[in-house]
């Protein structure tokens, strides 16, 4: 698998996001999915719940609010 990730930085030079091949990203997600790995608990039902069920509706192709939509609903002005 190739794991090589790609990073975006701000002007400084600094990562701010990553790019991952989907095959890690899906890898990712099911390591979250069973552990926690900064507290070594396993990780609520319910946030568990939500991470595969956001996962799912990605995969079928659902969408998240597009940016300026949010901006209009919080009355942050576009």
């Amino acid at each position: 698998m190739n794991t090589k990730a790609r990073y975006i930085v701000d002007a400084e030079g600094k990562p701010v996001e990553v790019i991952l091949p989907i095959a890690a990203y899906r890898k990712l997600v099911a390591t979250i999915g069973r552990r926690d790995s900064d507290a070594g608990r396993p990780l609520k039902k319910s946030f568990a719940d939500d991470l595969l069920r956001q996962e799912k509706e990605y995969a079928a192709g659902k969408r998240g609010k597009p940016w300026a939509q949010v901006k209009r609903e919080l009355g942050l002005g576009c």
